[in-house]
């Protein structure tokens, strides 16, 4: 089984950070369709994404939000034994790519050299959420899986594609970064078969977090947890991955400062003229990018005594908006201050949602 984990744990509306060029796209206001072809002469495939141009399917995703409606969005599992396939329990929730949706990728028809016989697509390898399924089945009334990772990956996940351009329902049970690797072989239609082909990555962003990662990192970039996990620093500024996310920094771009407006992104701790007068801790919020889906991590304000990990303490002033952008809210929390001759320290604790 190939199957491997990343630790720590666009919908047309979504706008595209222009500072990394080598970063994957967005899918945009297009229908992709998945296209392997084979080349007889160097003897080797090519997968692109073809709309209404075609570009290499390595350099773009598949956007998904954590709202209901349309495709890449999150739905209930249905009751019955058939739904099993998914992993997952009557009544879960999980993420559809529905095979209706414009937005869903599509699997294009198959090349001429190979006209009048099945494209076998299979299920190579998968990346993502731990603890995460994926499938690729057909019909949302009487689904006929074709991949499922509930059971391991092996031979049985196959999908034949017919002759025509295919619509299926892509599943995953967590949202996230998925990278899905599919492999193709086709037979000509003189009978011989094609050599397999290498396995092609394909890019899946659910949720904000998935859709802010994958517009910073190719997919050699991606394919290594090691740059991109929630707790890696690869622009080495001192503040990890998600840092940057929750605060507005750059993964690439070693910087304090945020992108978007040049303001530090450390949090500032404000204290009143007078001793014994409430302090204020104020930092920055990010907003939904996706009307009513909510962001991916919870700010947390907390305060020691000691800096001991086990006595950080939640403060429990009410969190107040000072100002506003599309993007950002900067936020003010009033925080008790020290008492007499001890020491008082606070943080921001920053943390992923499921």
């Amino acid at each position: 089984m190939k199957f491997r984990e990343w630790l720590g744990h666009s919908l047309a509306f979504f706008s595209l950070f222009a500072g990394y060029a080598h970063a994957l796209n967005p899918p945009g206001n297009n229908h992709w369709e998945i296209t392997p072809a084979y080349n007889t002469t160097s003897t080797t495939w090519t997968w692109t994404a073809v709309a209404s141009t075609s570009v290499p399917l390595s350099s773009i995703f598949f956007a998904g939000s954590n709202i209901t409606g349309g495709g890449g969005t999150i739905v209930t599992r249905p009751i019955g034994t058939q739904w099993d396939f998914l992993g997952i329990p009557s009544g879960s929730t999980f993420w559809r790519f529905n095979g209706t949706a414009f937005f869903t990728p599509g699997f294009a028809a198959t090349p001429s050299n190979m006209a009048g016989n099945p494209l076998n697509y299979r299920l190579h390898s998968v990346i993502g959420p731990a603890g995460g399924m994926v499938a690729l089945y057909f019909s949302n009334s009487n689904p006929i899986p074709y991949f499922r990772t509930d059971n391991g990956i092996n031979s049985t996940d196959l999908y034949p594609k017919p002759d025509n351009h295919e619509h299926m329902n892509w599943a995953f049970t967590k949202k996230g970064l998925w990278i899905v690797n599919l492999t193709v072989q086709g037979t000509f239609s003189g009978g011989a078969t094609s050599p397999v082909s290498s396995p092609q990555p394909i890019a899946f962003a659910i949720g904000d977090y998935a859709r802010w990662t994958a517009t910073r990192f190719s997919m050699v970039e991606l394919l290594d947890a090691n740059t991109t996990s929630d707790s890696c620093d690869p622009d080495g500024d001192g503040w990890n991955q998600l840092l940057e996310y929750a605060l507005g920094g750059e993964p690439l771009i070693s910087s304090s400062l945020r992108s978007s407006d040049g303001q530090a992104m450390a949090p500032q701790l404000i204290l009143p003229p007078t001793a014994g007068n409430t302090w204020k801790f104020r930092y920055f919020r990010r907003k939904p990018s996706v009307p009513n889906e909510p962001i991916d991590v919870t700010y947390v304000v907390e305060s020691s005594t000691t800096l001991a990990e086990n006595t950080w303490l939640p403060e429990m002033g009410t969190a107040q908006i000072i100002s506003s952008t599309a993007e950002w809210d900067c936020v003010q929390v009033d925080v008790a201050p020290a008492t007499s001759g001890n020491a008082k320290f606070t943080r921001l604790k920053v943390i992923r949602n499921p």
